[in-house]
């Protein structure tokens, strides 16, 4: 029996979710702590929402539930209670959001933080009226607004998605249908994952992380990232290490788009079988006998040289010491007139530095230069001779440079 609504007595709201559905309760609850429902909600699922993961079901029902009793639930404070455990941790206030939290839970926890609500957990073997609507839902009608725009984000963060990684989503749907180790956590994310002893070895890091995959449009993801098939893999790690980037560059993309079992090995191995970045990879340094002060901002203190030739033309370095920014230009050579021609665009775009590090090439220690600097009232120090790790902020990133540039190069040249 339904009891009526009185907005003198606190509210408890209660939402379970199923394979099939998800529900929700509404009550007061009475001086004597007896709790009476003012009402009763559920539907079905749709087809791409049964490929979420647990965690997502659980979380929609929530988000269901408080835009089902809006009426009741906006500008009063109340108890949300979930049989999830997790989500008592997401959506309560008095937590941050957590930052591997999912893009969707993202979400979700902005749309249910207008509500004024504490989170209490609830064991699922208590929680019957809810688990009774999951399982029981009423038929799928057309989704509300808020829902049609959440389905439109999921929508266009896929696209944007794959779009990065050069892939074509018919492409991933193919592979992923035709690959035995996506068939089969595809079949557990429809029927259920069984306990762990039973499952394969191989799809053991899928079950560890099993709250957070789910299937959408045909296509495994964790969280935000694409689950590739293991056909696809050789040239995903291809696409990320165009530029030819080093292991740590590439995981961070990585982790930005795509995801599969020992991800960060592969990336290492294949950054390790590079021929191009193995010629070209600097030494590991010495020890350096010296350390540069940090300058107290940016612009304050930049270190300079020249680099090459490299095929027939001498590139200009400018390395600011505090934010470690690099400016290269083109020079037909390394002189003096050229320096401080390529000096002054600087300075219009940025400030006069106080101070120039160079080594002793002919080019810095000229009267010319010395003129130009006292006209700037710019201080010049010049490193030790035939000690090039004086310079060392400019002279590791001309190494990195240099390797770059033959290992495209030389890339160009075997198309």
């Amino acid at each position: 029996m339904l009891s009526h609504y009185d907005q003198n007595l606190p509210l408890v709201l209660e939402t379970d979710a199923s394979n099939q559905g998800i529900g929700s309760v509404l009550y007061h609850k009475y001086p004597n702590n007896d709790l009476r429902p003012i009402g009763f909600a559920s539907r079905t699922l749709s087809k791409s929402e049964k490929g979420y993961s647990t965690i997502e079901k659980e979380a929609l029902s929530i988000v269901f539930g408080v835009k089902k009793f809006n009426q009741f639930l906006y500008g009063r404070k109340f108890v949300l209670k979930t049989d999830h455990k997790p989500l008592e941790r997401i959506f309560s206030n008095n937590h941050p959001l957590p930052i591997i939290a999912i893009s969707r839970l993202e979400r979700w926890a902005v749309i249910v933080s207008r509500y004024d609500f504490e989170v209490e957990y609830k064991p699922g073997r208590t929680n019957q009226v809810a688990d009774s609507l999951s399982r029981l839902p009423s038929p799928l009608t057309e989704p509300t607004e808020d829902e049609k725009s959440d389905q439109a984000t999921d929508e266009c963060i896929k696209k944007m998605h794959t779009e990065e990684i050069l892939l074509s989503k018919k492409l991933l749907k193919r592979e992923t249908a035709s690959d035995p180790t996506s068939i089969s956590v595809v079949n557990f994310l429809n029927r259920g994952w069984p306990v762990k002893s039973v499952v394969p070895k191989n799809l053991l890091p899928y079950y560890e992380l099993r709250e957070n995959i789910s299937l959408e449009e045909e296509i495994i993801m964790f969280g935000h990232r694409i689950i590739i098939p293991q056909i696809l893999r050789t040239s995903v790690l291809s696409k990320l290490h165009m530029g030819h980037p080093g292991c740590v560059p590439m995981k961070d993309l990585a982790k930005t788009y795509v995801w599969w079992p020992n991800i960060s090995q592969d990336i290492e191995l294949y950054v390790k079988s590079c021929e191009p970045c193995q010629r070209h990879r600097p030494q590991d340094p010495e020890t350096p006998l010296y350390s540069w002060d940090v300058p107290e901002g940016p612009w304050v203190r930049l270190h300079v040289d020249f680099a090459g030739p490299y095929d027939g033309s001498y590139w200009f370095v400018v390395v600011d010491a505090f934010s470690k920014w690099m400016e290269i230009n083109r020079g037909n050579n390394p002189s003096s007139t050229v320096v401080k021609s390529l000096l002054r665009q600087h300075f219009s775009r940025f400030v006069v530095p106080h101070s120039l590090v160079s080594d002793n090439g002919p080019c810095f220690v000229s009267n010319e230069m010395k003129v130009f600097c006292t006209e700037y009232q710019i201080k010049h120090i010049r490193t030790t001779p035939y000690h090039s790790r004086s310079n060392g902020a400019v002279e590791r990133l001309i190494r990195t440079f240099k390797g770059k540039y033959a290992a495209e190069r030389r890339m160009c040249e075997n198309k």
